[in-house]
């Protein structure tokens, strides 16, 4: 099995697997203070952190549009003054899209260039860029 580590996409912006929550160290090296949890587990790390928790894994991920959409509004909304870690179950899927998502709604990229910033960045990622549409239309 491949330990996925955090991948910091763009500055201040992480996105990893469930197990990454057992790394206090990242956490404090990082100055990571808002976690987005999209897993159905509750691990809280640390009381200092802000915690936003939709458990996407169990659901259609493309049937969460509108939370989707509220997700990355908040990560909008607090980079630049925060740390954010977004984590699924296996970081390999779901936080990988989401944050993809955040890059062409607010990065101004298109669902063309993502793969290679992310694949840059992890080359484990897996994406299908067809879910885009779906999800930004």
């Amino acid at each position: 099995m491949n330990i996925i580590m955090p991948t910091e996409i763009i500055s201040g912006l992480w996105f990893s697997d469930i197990d990454s929550l057992k790394d206090s160290n990242f956490f404090k090296d990082n100055d990571i203070n808002i976690i987005i949890n999209l897993t159905d587990y509750n691990f809280k790390i640390d009381k200092k952190v802000s915690y936003i928790n939709l458990a996407i894994s169990t659901y259609n991920i493309l049937s969460l549009k509108n939370m989707i959409d509220k997700i990355v509004e908040n990560i909008h909304n607090n980079i630049e003054l925060n740390n954010i870690l977004v984590y699924c179950v296996n970081g390999l899927v779901i936080s990988p899209l989401i944050c993809s998502i955040y890059m062409i709604k607010y990065g101004k990229l298109n669902k063309y260039d993502i793969p290679a910033v992310l694949k840059s960045k992890n080359d484990q990622v897996l994406l299908n860029i067809d879910d885009y549409d779906i999800l930004l239309s």
